[in-house]
């Protein structure tokens, strides 16, 4: 059986806010692929979760006035 290769835009998603920066668009193709095609994903939920705590940390950190603030890592 052939695989399926389709990007957000065969499929017809549209987006709320514009994804032109990063490569937001080829994450999101990538992950369609994943889906569609039952491929393992690269990276596991550790690796997830680390990115988010990340911008959480900035988040926090923009809202106090830019001070330093400890990364939480305790999801493991």
């Amino acid at each position: 059986m052939a695989k399926t290769c389709l990007n957000d835009q065969d499929l017809g998603i549209q987006y709320p806010v514009s994804i032109n920066n990063h490569n937001t668009t080829g994450e999101i193709n990538e992950f369609i692929d994943i889906i569609l095609n039952d491929k393992p994903v690269n990276t596991d939920g550790i690796e997830g979760a680390s990115t988010v705590s990340v911008c959480l940390s900035m988040i926090e950190s923009a809202k106090n006035g830019g001070h330093n603030v400890v990364i939480k890592y305790d999801f493991r």
